[in-house]
């Protein structure tokens, strides 16, 4: 998207799509300006670190996500079960190193594997809706259910890292300190949601800037309350 595009969203409240396929320096230095630009607009820089953290690790996850299902289908891997998941997970960490990832990402593009950010925004309120079109298997919900909960357990990033002082690098840490950064930054993260469905992951991140604004959880249960299914 250019920068003209992207002020004339801004300016008549237009979603804002980003599409992309890695995160190398130009990918992400075009989201930290979107970001920050969107939130300069509407007067909530205080929130720019956070929000822009909750969506650069979403991004990270679902690049890596891609990477790995155009790793499986250049080795012609079948997943039949969660046993050949993890198998070939496996191998794809062993092979697939941040070195190489960047051709993985290329590949991922090359086979149509897509990763689209919409932002919808208004001066109640925003949502920032990722996709990627990579099946999520049980164990990775799972485990993204895991570290939401764990997420959501603590009040700050300090009071977590003394719980959890020996596990600072494990594997997908980084969600549950976006979280924790949502939180300090006054967002709340009830609304955070991970999931799947007809093989489109899809990851929202809503920061709501006055009581108007309506979650889409709200707005679910509104229209089960009307009928409306």
């Amino acid at each position: 998207m250019e920068p003209e595009i992207l002020k004339k969203n801004l300016s008549d409240g237009s979603q804002i799509i980003i599409t992309l396929h890695s995160l190398d320096d130009v990918t992400q230095k075009y989201i930290y300006s979107a970001i920050l630009e969107l939130l300069t607009f509407y007067n909530r820089e205080g929130l720019f670190t956070a929000v822009y953290t909750a969506l650069f690790e979403s991004t990270m996850n679902a690049v890596k996500a891609n990477a790995k299902k155009a790793f499986f289908q250049e080795k012609d891997i079948k997943i039949y079960d969660e046993f050949d998941y993890k198998s070939a997970t496996k191998l794809f960490k062993k092979q697939v190193t941040n070195n190489n990832l960047p051709a993985y990402c290329e590949l991922a593009r090359k086979q149509g594997l897509d990763i689209t950010i919409n932002i919808f925004h208004s001066y109640d309120g925003i949502k920032i809706e990722l996709l990627n079109n990579s099946q999520l298997f049980k164990e990775e919900e799972k485990r993204i259910r895991e570290k939401l909960a764990l997420g959501q357990k603590y009040v700050s990033i300090v009071e977590f890292h003394i719980d959890n002082s020996d596990k600072s690098e494990g594997e997908g840490l980084g969600l549950v300190v976006s979280i924790l950064m949502l939180k300090e930054a006054g967002i709340p993260t009830g609304d955070f949601r991970i999931g799947c469905k007809n093989g489109i992951t899809r990851t929202r991140i809503e920061i709501p800037f006055t009581s108007k604004y309506i979650s889409e959880r709200q707005k679910y249960k509104l229209d089960l309350e009307r009928g409306s299914f």
